[in-house]
């Protein structure tokens, strides 16, 4: 618990131009017969990460940072894997290992992860006649102490990936993107794996690497010590649907002599990863090109395992092992970077006769409090695998395809393996590396610890331009967060078409005509029966109209009728009056000569008669749906009423228009509530307007649609034909709205 800065910052742990696992490696391939049988390895009481251990406890520096080591599209245990196969008793039965809140094998491991140098390139570690865990092994066999016991290793109140991790959160660029570390034909655990097959020279003869006295996990060991990242976290290790140990697994089986007798395994000071290891340095070209690696049909750790079988309590319970403020890979985490020494050249590390893993090993013995207890490993707000992880996303092809990991018939851990065998010095008698507080990886580990020199600093081995988890990047795979969120770009208020077009704005002479609304008193001497004679001058602004007996005489464009007596003298004001018991209107304007390109073009073409002008107004001030009648006195048997409309910078609404004679309904459709447009209505746009007139519900006075006309630089046309009596009247009605000012035009005719 706590503030976990685990896999956390700018990680160059596995960055950089990794060749790690690059190249045809034959590391784990052939018919593996490592890990398969029946594993007694982990079964039983298992003490193995048990007792009181400090190995992954501490602020480990580890795994932090920004890890690109699972990220990517895996592939990595992908394909016809039959590496973890099997009917796996391993992490069967009542199982507490990896149970409760386990932090231990949880979290990102970064164990099988990453550009992995160990199994990397032509091995000849794990190569040959491997006579190390061959034959009757003693070492994860019979009653393993191994992950038995109450392990207080991963145990109590971890610390490790607890409170607010920030290890694998935010985004994540672990293993993301096309990863090619492990992908394509991987030979690297396939065919016929000469790693742990023939000969090993790896823990065979005199290993210098974990005798003699191991400065890498003795004493104040940094290196699996303070908050382990290693088995923090996320694991994917042993997490989720492990086939890992699964299968019969015949690795760790039989009487395993590995992890037996008295161990100065991790005992004394151990040269083995210490000094300037220039193993994961450099451009490994270890588990790079066609790697075979996990490839093919694996039967490493298939079969009946009974490895972590049983009531295991090695991970389970509350795991203090990997709490606490982790600064395993975190920040600019130099711990696989930089060109390290640390697994470079020729190492004696695992070599010779290993005095490291043998022997009685009280290593994950006892009460281990590694992966036990309450763990607060993944506990509190943990930012590990927080945020848009990229860590096992994109395509990766990690292990991917067929992989032969642990494939073939591997005679890795099979035959009599020498290695680990008879009276090893490397995992027996009392071992003081993995035992009791162990000075190996515990206290404060300079291993993989603080500033590791080994796999620390600027590590060429897993950085740089990795080609090991390289390929095709998921950089903008997964849940990209560039384009994620909310996206201002298309978003708020758009300014772009917005504003005061200056484009079609200004006073156009052509389609304009001083005018305003008709509003004003009541008519007094007009009544409904009242008829007049209009003729209109053809070819000049203005004409003559005049009422039936008993009214005033006056001039006007319009029919008189029973709402108002409309006047339209070109050049005079005029005042329009309605008659009693109609909303009043008034307006007084000055009108100007109809320019002859609007009244007369293809559009209007339809009109039969000279048209009387109803309704003619020009750049009027924006204003609200207002009632608008006439009446009309026929001169044709067929008669069309044209509405022509301009609105530069906004909109006019037109709804419920009418026309009635002897009070029947000659008008189709008023109130547009019918579609298409054209279904009732003739429309014309000669000029190809923008924003033309739509049938809409943006603007309604009644009903739920409207016509909607913002013609920009040009005028529309719409009109509608209906059968008339000569000298019938006929009266005409309609609401009007205009939603801007200039520059607009509205002009109503009947002919």
């Amino acid at each position: 618990t706590g503030t976990t800065t685990a896999h956390t910052g700018t990680t160059t742990a596995h960055t950089g131009t990794t060749t790690a696992h690059t190249a045809t490696t034959t590391a784990h391939t052939g018919t593996t017969t490592v890990h398969t049988g029946t594993t007694t390895a982990h079964t039983g009481t298992t003490t193995a990460h048990t007792g009181t251990t400090t190995a992954h406890t501490g602020t480990t520096t580890a795994h932090t940072g920004t890890t690109t080591v699972h990220t990517g599209t895996t592939t990595a245990h992908t394909g016809t894997t039959t590496a973890h196969t099997g009917t796996t008793t391993a992490h069967t039965g009542t199982t507490t290992a990896h149970t409760g809140t386990t932090t231990a094998h949880t979290g990102t491991t970064t164990a099988h992860t990453g550009t992995t140098t160990a199994h990397t390139g032509t091995t000849t570690v794990h190569t040959g006649t491997t006579t190390p865990h061959t034959g009757t092994t003693t070492v994860h066999t019979g009653t393993t102490t191994a992950h038995t016991g109450t392990t207080a290793a991963h145990t109590g109140t971890t610390t490790a990936h607890t409170g607010t991790t920030t290890a694998h959160t935010g985004t994540t660029t672990a293993h993301t993107g096309t990863t090619t570390a492990h992908t394509g034909t991987t030979t690297a655990h396939t065919g016929t794996t000469t790693a742990h097959t023939g000969t090993t020279t790896a823990h065979t003869g005199t290993t210098t690497a974990h005798t003699g006295t191991t400065t890498a996990h003795t004493g104040t060991t940094t290196a699996h010590t303070g908050t382990t990242t290693a088995h923090t976290g996320t694991t994917t290790a042993h997490t989720g649907t492990t086939t890992a140990h699964t299968g019969t697994t015949t690795a760790h089986t039989g009487t395993t002599t590995a992890h037996t007798g008295t161990t100065t395994a991790h005992t004394g000071s151990t040269t083995a990863h210490t000094g300037t290891t220039t193993a994961h340095t450099g451009t490994t070209t270890a588990h790079t090109a066609t790697t075979t690696a996990h490839t093919g049909t694996t039967t490493a750790h298939t079969g009946t395992t009974t490895a972590h079988t049983g009531t295991t309590t090695a991970h389970t319970g509350t795991t203090t092992a990997h709490t606490g403020t982790t600064t395993a890979h975190t920040g600019t985490t130099t711990a696989h970077t930089g060109t390290p020494t640390a697994h470079t050249g020729t190492t004696t590390a695992h070599t010779g006769t290993t005095t490291t893993h043998t022997g009685t090993t009280t290593a994950h013995t006892g009460t281990t409090t590694a992966h036990t207890g309450t763990t607060t490993a993944h506990t509190g707000t943990t930012t590990a695998h927080t945020g848009t992880t990229t860590a096992h996303t994109g395509t990766t092809t990690a292990h991917t395809g067929t992989t032969t990991a642990h494939t073939g018939t591997t005679t890795a851990h099979t035959g009599s393996t020498t290695a680990h065998t008879g009276t090893t010095t490397a995992h027996t008698g009392t071992t003081t590396a993995h035992s009791g507080t162990s000075a190996a990886h515990t206290g404060t580990t300079t291993a993989h610890t603080g500033t590791i020199t080994a796999h620390t600093g600027t590590t060429t081995a897993h950085t740089g331009t990795t080609t090991d988890h390289t390929g095709t990047a998921t950089a903008d795979t997964g849940t990209t967060t560039a384009h994620t969120g909310a996206t201002t770009a298309a978003t708020g208020t758009t300014t772009f078409f917005t504003g005061t077009t200056t484009d079609h704005t200004g006073a156009t002479t052509a389609h304009t005509l001083t005018s305003t609304r008709l509003t004003g008193t009541t008519a007094t001497g007009i009544s409904s029966g009242t008829s007049y004679t209009s003729t209109t001058a053809v070819g000049t602004a203005t004409y003559t109209s005049t009422t039936a007996v008993g009214t005033a005489t006056y001039t006007s464009t319009t029919a008189v009728g029973t709402t108002y007596t409309s006047v339209t003298a070109v050049g005079t004001t005029y005042t329009s009056v309605t008659a009693v018991g109609i909303t009043t209107f008034s307006s007084t304007m000055t009108t100007a000569a109809v320019t002859i390109n609007v009244l007369s073009n293809t559009c209007t073409a339809i009109l039969t008669a000279t048209p009387t002008i109803l309704l003619n107004i020009q750049n009027a001030a924006a204003f609200s749906y207002t009632f608008y009648t006439f009446e009309y006195v026929a001169v044709e048997r067929f008669t069309t009423m044209m509405m022509i409309s301009r609105q530069d910078p906004s909109f006019w609404c037109l709804d419920d228009i009418s026309v009635t004679y002897n009070g029947v309904e000659l008008w189709q459709d008023g109130g547009f509530e019918a579609s298409p447009l054209t279904a009732y209505y003739t429309y014309c746009n000669p000029n190809g307007a923008t924003s033309a007139g739509i049938i809409s519900p943006a603007c309604v006075e009644s009903g739920s649609e409207s016509f909607y006309d913002g013609s920009v630089g040009y005028s529309d046309y719409l009109s509608q034909t209906f059968a008339t009596v000569i000298g019938g009247s006929y009266n005409i009605s309609f609401w009007l709205a205009n939603q801007g000012g200039p520059t607009n035009s509205f002009i109503v005719m009947a002919g």
